[in-house]
């Protein structure tokens, strides 16, 4: 009660409270859209309540990597605060990208095919080049080979790539098979020569079995060498089954085969024989001419023997005679047995006598008679003797040598003379002789 009522007034101020905004931590991969960006906050009074968002430089088509969340909240009375911000992080991780190789196979001694595949997972307009590698050759085994893939491209680094590989198989080759045969008849007995040729495209097949069949029956087996097998045989049978066929058994590189039949015919043996025939069979000769004509031996069924011709029935005044064998009337001919023909010349001759032509040289009469030998020679004595001695005397008066040596030439051409004329008698003699035998 000791004093007086009063007031006074005074400015309170009200400070802006402490908010904390911070933005939650994303993740992504590359190529995809933003998520939505959250956030927390913390410091709010008096109820208030704000929804915290986030912002980013990073867009769908942004590299692989770590980039910044902007925080903002929003709400009544947030200018009653004062707002510190807390950034988060987005991280673009590595898009997922699958390089895959498709299956491929081919046949022994091919070459590998193009191989493909696919690329799946790729984003932003992104391109890639799919290649591939195996380690199967032209002379690998038959088998399974895988092939890789592997890829090339821009923004490659953005993706996690994986690779599946895919298999390559090679499987047997196809093989042809022909048949030929050294004959297409035989005789029972004789060996015949079947040969199969097999190869694959134009490779020759260098392993391998074929077995050669007379219709179902097995005739033998031979190994296949530089894609060649032979089969001989001289076991075949007459009038049997004339279809014969060759079968490559096949490797594990190649598949079995078999020809087209091939036929060979088997007769029954015939007899040894032999036909004998005149290349021309007839000849038109003059008187004093000359021809000649061919003789063909061919023996058949293996004949073996010696055979002598000669001739007989000519014509008269005709003779004949082998001018392969010295010209002798007859000839020796000897066959082997191997079939083979054999050609002998013959000739043929025309004259007065049938006589050989020597012999009728030999034959023919001396216009002096056949009494004495010397008569044959007497002309060309006549002849010869004075020539012979006017010859040696121009001679010696040529070199002039003196009467004494003339006379000396003179004898000695006598001498001459006279050993000539015994010579002639001598000859004379003989072709007397021989024209009598």
């Amino acid at each position: 009660g000791s004093y007086n009522s009063g007031s006074l007034t005074a400015d309170i101020n009200v400070n802006k409270a402490a908010l904390s905004v911070t933005a939650n931590n994303a993740t992504r991969v590359y190529g995809a859209a933003n998520p939505t960006f959250t956030g927390t906050y913390s410091g709010a009074v008096n109820g208030d309540t704000f929804t915290v968002s986030g912002s980013t430089t990073a867009t769908t088509t942004s590299a692989v990597g770590s980039y910044p969340i902007t925080p903002t909240a929003v709400g009544t009375h947030l200018s009653d605060y004062t707002v510190t911000t807390t950034n988060g992080a987005l991280t673009v991780t590595k898009a997922p990208l699958t390089v895959t190789a498709n299956n491929a196979s081919r046949v022994y001694g091919a070459a590998n095919p193009t191989f493909t595949g696919t690329v799946t997972g790729m984003v932003n307009g992104d391109t890639f080049t799919e290649t591939f590698s195996t380690t199967a050759t032209t002379s690998s085994a038959v088998g399974s080979y895988p092939i890789t893939p592997t890829v090339t491209g821009a923004n490659l680094a953005d993706y996690t790539v994986t690779t599946v590989n895919g298999t390559l198989t090679v499987s047997a080759a196809i093989s042809t098979t022909t048949l030929t045969s050294s004959a297409s008849a035989i005789i029972a007995g004789q060996p015949v020569t079947f040969t199969a040729t097999v190869h694959s495209g134009a490779t020759l097949v260098s392993s391998g079995t074929v077995n050669f069949y007379n219709g179902t029956t097995l005739l033998g087996a031979q190994a296949v060498t530089n894609g060649v097998a032979n089969f001989t045989t001289s076991t075949l049978a007459a009038g049997g089954n004339p279809a014969f066929t060759a079968s490559y058994v096949g490797t594990v590189d190649y598949a079995a085969s078999t020809s087209a039949t091939v036929m060979v015919t088997v007769a029954t043996p015939i007899a040894p024989s032999f036909t004998l025939a005149a290349t021309p069979n007839t000849l038109t000769i003059p008187t004093g001419g000359i021809d000649a004509s061919t003789l063909t031996i061919t023996p058949t069924g293996s004949y073996t023997g010696k055979l002598t011709l000669s001739c007989s029935g000519l014509p008269a005044n005709a003779y004949c005679y082998f001018p392969g064998n010295s010209g002798a009337q007859t000839i020796a001919v000897t066959l082997n047995g191997s079939n083979t023909a054999q050609s002998i010349a013959l000739n043929i001759e025309t004259g007065a006598v049938a006589a050989p032509p020597m012999a009728r040289m030999q034959a023919m009469p001396s216009p002096f008679g056949q009494q004495s030998p010397l008569r044959p020679i007497l002309p060309a004595l006549a002849f010869w003797w004075p020539g012979s001695m006017a010859g040696l005397a121009a001679f010696g008066r040529k070199k002039n040598f003196s009467k004494t040596q003339q006379r000396m030439l003179q004898l000695c051409l006598l001498v001459l003379m006279t050993g000539a004329l015994a010579a002639g008698i001598s000859g004379c003699a003989g072709l007397t002789s021989s024209a009598a035998a």
